[in-house]
């Protein structure tokens, strides 16, 4: 019954697309990386939380909403032989729900991938009074302490920090972002070819009929891409300008 529910969402790639697109814009929606750097990780699961939970009711709805708009309900209850009754199209909807919600982790799973794969990385670092070397921001601590670092492995809690200035240090680049960003021709070689990529997978959910365990992997795999394609473009504005 649940491949059933895939027979109208080969509009996935192009709606998942959107819901990656708002993805980054809550994560980010007026948020600096610093600000972000400062949240204690309390505070970051219930970002992650509350991102997820919208995530689901909204593709719940979208999902939903095409399933009765082309008789993808009706056509579930016949073809398993059941009644049109309130209980099983709630069931089905439940369903729908159960994968809308597998969708979404799948999506912010690749957008966290996608993210720390392509994604420079930022040092934030202070200069204090007493002292001429470089401290390094870790993480806050709680509620009103931050945890500095410096390069000598020594660490320093510090209460009063909301007069610093704290200072940008871009950090190295990775292998995989060495070798993506080598030269702007390269990069836009890997874009076009995730292009073409993304285009075979959405040719293959409308054209081939596949089991249920196959559909999710080519819609994971579409979305993956996807969020791959996003963040490389994000960095490649970054890098290039």
């Amino acid at each position: 019954m649940f491949n059933d529910i895939f027979e109208y969402y080969y509009v996935v790639p192009i709606f998942s697309f959107l819901l990656i697109a708002l993805t980054v814009a809550i994560n980010n929606w007026g948020i600096t990386p610093i600000e972000y750097k400062l949240m204690t990780n309390f505070k970051k699961v219930q970002v992650v939380g509350s991102t997820i939970l919208i995530e689901t009711i909204v593709l719940s709805v979208f999902w939903i909403t095409v399933s009765f708009a082309f008789g993808s309900i009706e056509g579930m209850l016949k073809d398993n032989e059941l009644e049109n009754n309130t209980m099983n199209i709630i069931m089905i909807m439940l369903g729908i729900v159960i994968l809308s919600f597998c969708m979404t982790i799948a999506i912010n799973f690749s957008n966290f991938i996608g993210k720390e794969i392509l994604i420079m990385k930022y040092l934030y670092y202070v200069n204090l009074q007493d002292s001429k070397e470089k401290w390094y921001l870790e993480r806050k601590s709680s509620q009103n302490k931050i945890l500095l670092s410096n390069n000598k492995g020594e660490f320093l809690f510090v209460s009063e920090w909301e007069n610093l200035i704290f200072k940008t240090e871009t950090k190295s680049l990775n292998k995989m972002q060495k070798f993506i960003f080598s030269s702007e021709r390269k990069t836009h070689i890997i874009s076009l070819i995730l292009i073409g990529v993304i285009v075979i997978l959405y040719i293959i959910a409308i054209k081939v009929d596949l089991n249920t365990i196959g559909n999710f992997i080519l819609l994971f795999g579409n979305v993956f891409l996807i969020s791959v394609f996003i963040w490389l473009d994000k960095a490649r504005r970054i890098v290039y300008g």
